[in-house]
């Protein structure tokens, strides 16, 4: 069946009688054989060409991938996950489940180290939990990021004041009512500082 397909369809004249053909019951030409033997040839290479093609693995596209390359996920998903840790971080604060605040706003700076609003909360939430020195620490950040950052300023001084650092906190609270001449909390922190130093 095989040999009278590519007969058929390979040889252009099946009209003259040949002992070769007659071994196959068809009529064939002498010089028709070289057509057979083209095709016996040619055939053969072209599956060989569509199966390698199909193959896993071979699909044409190796070039194009480096290795990690797709782990790595975009611009646009890093800021969808910063800001999904960061909700959970304010309702953990929400909660006054400060060491779980602290872990989800530490995600969110894993993400985006130029966050200053992670900072911030994350200063609120380590002061709430005792930890004064590295929630000053996080407060100064915010403030080198955002420099207007007035609660930012306002919160650092608290932790000064409540470390009695307190000419560290009057100079935080001074930067607040700078930025905010009316900030009543600023006045009555920097007010009852300067009654204790008296």
């Amino acid at each position: 069946m095989f040999f009278m397909f590519f007969y058929h369809f390979f040889l252009p004249n099946k009209a003259v009688q040949g002992n070769f053909g007659s071994l196959v019951g068809v009529s064939i030409k002498k010089e028709d054989i070289l057509y057979l033997v083209k095709a016996a040839i040619i055939i053969p290479t072209i599956f060989s060409i569509l199966i390698i093609q199909n193959t896993p693995g071979n699909c044409g596209m190796d070039a194009d991938i480096k290795p990690g390359a797709l782990l790595q996920p975009s611009p646009e998903e890093v800021k969808s996950s910063a800001k999904v840790y960061f909700n959970q971080g304010m309702i953990c604060c929400e909660k006054g489940l400060w060491e779980k605040a602290i872990h989800h706003f530490t995600k969110v700076i894993d993400l985006n180290s130029e966050y200053s609003r992670a900072y911030y909360y994350r200063g609120i939430a380590y002061c709430k939990n005792r930890q004064m020195a590295q929630g000053i620490k996080d407060f100064t950040r915010a403030i080198e990021l955002e420099p207007g950052f007035a609660k930012a300023y306002y919160y650092r001084g608290v932790a000064y004041k409540l470390k009695k650092q307190y000419k560290k906190a009057v100079v935080d609270f001074n930067s607040v009512l700078k930025l905010k001449p009316d900030d009543k909390k600023a006045l009555k922190g920097k007010q009852a500082i300067e009654e204790v130093i008296k």
